[in-house]
């Protein structure tokens, strides 16, 4: 039984947006670990990835922080900076349609104007730190 013919187009645009992000991540994870799909026991995999972008992201600044001393400041104001995401999955943080969600008494505000915006100015950073 295939479950994603079963979703409305709405739903399967948004786990192929979401599995897109993260397949962009494990692209610059693979070349930081120089591994294939699945390196690092099964960590660097856009499966994985998706539900801990943040977590994913700072395993491979780690390595990034050992290997590049000069690159210390930077990976330590990303880490500052996007702390805040640490517990948010892809699909969590692409939910946003605007700056601002509310859910049950609390609202939670991201920096840029939705989810798709934070998340692409985020991998972006990561991107940089990388080259």
């Amino acid at each position: 039984m295939n479950t994603f013919k079963n979703l409305n187009e709405k739903q399967q645009e948004q786990i192929m947006l979401s599995q897109g992000k993260a397949t962009s991540i494990e692209m610059i994870l693979r070349r930081i670990f120089n591994c294939d799909r699945f390196g690092f026991g099964g960590q660097v995999n856009s499966d994985r990835i998706r539900n801990h972008p943040f977590l994913s992201m700072t395993q491979g600044l780690a390595v990034l922080y050992e290997r590049n001393p000069e690159k210390r400041a930077e990976i330590n104001q990303f880490i500052e900076d996007f702390g805040f995401y640490e517990n948010m999955s892809i699909d969590y943080l692409l939910s946003f349609d605007t700056k601002e969600k509310t859910e049950e008494k609390h609202t939670i505000e991201i920096e840029k104007e939705n989810g798709v915006e934070q998340l692409d100015y985020i991998i972006d950073r990561f991107r940089e730190i990388f080259k």
